[in-house]
């Protein structure tokens, strides 16, 4: 019995803070769309995709050594809410004719291990401080691509997502399209409304630093089997028209739980855990993120347990909620 007491004292302060354990939260892993489903055939993309050739007639190499080629073009069907997801991306790539190590749809530590890309003509850049020589896709309109491109989005450490809202012209990370390497559930790209195409390819360049090119060294490539469009017609509302900071699960937790929060627009984002003295403990995310909506496991075992605090700050958007690490 005694044993039990410091437990059965916290459930008390717990119960006296007032966590809300019954907020519903949407958990876009494992939900079926409901609506129009469009299964495309297999699509091969070669290694020398240059994603900053959408649009184009011509593959652009403003970084130099060869823009290799166009990149595959996907016509997308009309409908609202269109979501795309994939079954499978298999296969893998490398760079330098090569000479380096062959990795799968997410990438590797190819050249200088991070990509830092510039926009071209239109087509935004894209930065991931971990990986290089990964897929990625862009939406567009009819219109052919011009300046000024939108922000270049930043996937480092933020590459499994569940869901993410690109904007036309903006290149994005889509790797093997799971939330894990080889693992977790499909992610979903939700596709601007505006949208007639989509394309797939690489962003490459020198050292993956700087003006696109480099592209003539690519060797191998990935199989993209059957992606599917699925226009939804009933689910608009689970694309984020506003900010939230959703309850954590499980609520109490020992010693790990996971933290959703939702973005409507780009911002530079922090999530951070205090105690019950307002003390910060830890930092979940400190970064400049996409629309969509994201997922965080904290790990709390070296802490002592108690009543923790996690806070969202999104431009103005704040927001805190409560959560109870049970030992």
């Amino acid at each position: 019995m005694k044993k039990l007491l410091p437990s059965l004292i916290l459930l008390l302060v717990f119960w006296m803070v007032d966590v809300n354990l019954q907020e519903n939260y949407f958990n876009n892993s494992g939900r079926a769309a409901s609506g129009d489903q469009y299964l495309l055939d297999s699509i091969i993309v070669d290694a020398q995709s240059n994603i900053f050739g959408a649009g184009k007639t011509i593959p652009p190499a403003p970084g130099g050594d060869g823009g290799g080629i166009l990149p595959v073009l996907v016509s997308l069907p009309q409908g609202a809410g269109r979501v795309i997801t994939f079954e499978s991306i298999t296969d893998s790539v490398s760079c330098c004719g090569g000479g380096n190590t062959f990795n799968g749809p997410d990438g590797g530590p190819y050249a200088s291990g991070t990509t830092d890309i510039l926009s071209f003509e239109g087509i935004s850049g894209i930065i991931h401080g971990g990986k290089t020589m990964f897929l990625v896709g862009v939406f567009l309109n009819d219109s052919v691509p011009a300046d000024p491109a939108p922000p270049r989005l930043d996937f480092t450490g933020s590459d499994t997502f569940s869901v993410i809202s690109p904007l036309l012209q903006q290149t994005f990370f889509i790797g093997d399209g799971l939330t894990g390497t080889g693992k977790g559930s499909m992610q979903q790209f939700n596709v601007p409304d505006s949208a007639t195409r989509f394309y797939l390819g690489f962003a490459d360049a020198f050292d993956f630093n700087g003006l696109p090119g480099y592209y003539g060294d690519d060797v191998g490539a990935l199989t993209v089997s059957s992606p599917v469009i699925t226009s939804i017609k009933i689910s608009r509302k689970e694309i984020s028209k506003s900010f939230y900071l959703y309850q954590n699960y499980p609520n109490p937790f020992n010693p790990t739980t996971t933290i959703e929060f939702s973005l409507p627009r780009t911002e530079f984002v922090t999530l951070k855990i205090f105690n019950i003295l307002g003390e910060e403990v830890d930092v979940l995310v400190s970064k400049k993120l996409p629309p969509g909506k994201y997922k965080h496991e904290w790990d709390a075992r070296e802490l002592a347990s108690g009543v923790y605090l996690y806070r969202i700050q999104a431009g103005d958007f704040v927001k805190s909620r409560k959560m109870v690490l049970l030992k």
